[in-house]
């Protein structure tokens, strides 16, 4: 039977899980600060590729999750996660100010939880959620990062940093500059006393090399500390040139030795570190890349436009998933599009492809393999067995669908139906 529960008021809570501990001992002495970090040197690390070793295909498997007659089907977060032996898909609508969690094995749908309008806004703006267990949710909004249980009480909460110096710009602005972002494409991650989170560049002061060279892109909130910090830079191609805001992208997935593995839009090296002290690059590169992703010659872009020409053109590269049961990673990358505007309209000439990466466990390249379209590489979860799933079918308005891929060992196989 599925549960519907909507609030009117946050209620007290009689006893606070580890994760509301660890909010209420970090927000006790919170500040408004910013503590730049140094560039973190990378050894780079080189293995032959091997593009054909390895493939994806799509099979016949799949899964199905029917939508309430007032949740939409634009998913503007989602992750999957494992509560008492039983493995749930959390989707959050901002339409319907709500969050659907279903149990993936039985397609069928346990919760759903509406977001209090005094918590997100009723516009919902940058509003990001991430279920940790059933009663524990995640949801950062411009001015903070919140746990709330299954009822959509809050539990706990953590003021997010503003930038000195900026007061004229207002407090939403402010709060939007450090955004944490929570999506499962860069999840929010436990090491000890730290609880690391990806930051949500602000688009209004990010658009120049000098702020892309300052940008830091990782939340750290210990504990131990009387305020959380913000952590690690953009890597060496990002401090030398200015790619366009939409560049700055970018992705991580966790393995099981909790290192770090990150993806960026603009360069084809894949990153593996602590975020703090250790750091080392490997070749990433799509063998469909024709070309370098070059940056403007300027330091800064006045036109929104040519931006994203330029983003849509070039080609980038995108999220990063560790498949634990398989020691593998998979990367995408999409090839640029070649547009004319005639009239402020664009005339597509080539479509853009995407191309899954495979690696194994010591980051050497082992396959890839044509993406067919209509599936999507964001919304994609791993389950522990190794079973990947990514959604398809985008223009069902009532319900979500996934399709199955596996492995084929041959050579040149691209992604197709059985």
């Amino acid at each position: 039977m599925v549960t519907y529960v909507k609030t009117r008021k946050f209620v007290a809570l009689s006893g606070f899980s580890f994760l509301c501990i660890f909010f209420q001992l970090v927000s006790t002495g919170c500040k408004e600060s910013y503590r730049p970090t140094t560039l973190l040197q990378s050894q780079y690390i080189y293995y032959e590729p091997d593009y054909n070793k390895i493939g994806l295909k799509a099979t016949r498997d799949s899964l199905h999750f029917s939508l309430p007659d007032d949740f939409y089907h634009l998913i503007n977060s989602f992750n999957v996660f494992q509560d008492g032996g039983t493995t749930y898909a959390a989707f959050l609508n901002k339409m319907s100010h709500s969050i659907c969690i279903y149990n993936v094995k039985t397609g069928n749908l346990e919760r759903r939880i509406y977001l209090h309008d005094s918590l997100v806004g009723k516009k919902m703006n940058n509003v990001t959620t991430y279920c940790w267990k059933l009663d524990t949710i995640l949801t950062a909004t411009r001015h903070g990062l919140y746990v709330m249980d299954s009822s959509g009480a809050i539990k706990s909460s953590i003021k997010l940093l503003e930038e000195k110096g900026r007061k004229h710009l207002g407090s939403d602005f402010l709060s939007s500059l450090f955004q944490t972002r929570l999506d499962n494409t860069a999840p929010p991650f436990f090491d000890g006393d730290i609880l690391y989170s990806s930051i949500r560049p602000a688009y209004a002061t990010s658009r120049s090399l000098s702020a892309q060279q300052n940008l830091r892109l990782v939340y750290c909130f210990n504990k131990k500390e009387e305020k959380p910090s913000l952590i690690y830079s953009f890597p060496k191609v990002y401090q030398e040139g200015y790619f366009g805001y939409y560049y700055l992208n970018f992705s991580y997935c966790i393995n099981e030795k909790r290192e770090f593995v990150m993806s960026f839009s603009a360069d084809p090296n894949m990153y593996v570190t602590d975020l703090v002290d250790t750091s080392r690059s490997f070749w990433g590169r799509s063998q469909q890349q024709v070309a370098d992703i070059k940056p403007f010659a300027g330091e800064v872009v006045e036109d929104r436009r040519e931006e994203g020409d330029h983003y849509a053109k070039s080609g980038r590269y995108g999220p990063v998933f560790y498949d634990q049961a398989h020691k593998r990673y998979l990367r995408l990358f999409t090839t640029g599009s070649s547009r004319i505007r005639q009239d402020r309209q664009d005339t597509t000439k080539a479509a853009s492809k995407g191309y899954v990466l495979i690696f194994d466990d010591s980051f050497r390249i082992i396959g890839e393999s044509e993406l067919p379209s209509g599936i999507s590489f964001v919304q994609l979860f791993i389950t522990p067995e190794g079973a990947i799933y990514t959604r398809t079918n985008y223009n069902d308005e009532k319900a979500i669908h996934f399709v199955r891929l596996e492995y084929v060992d041959e050579r040149r196989t691209n992604l197709t139906e059985k």
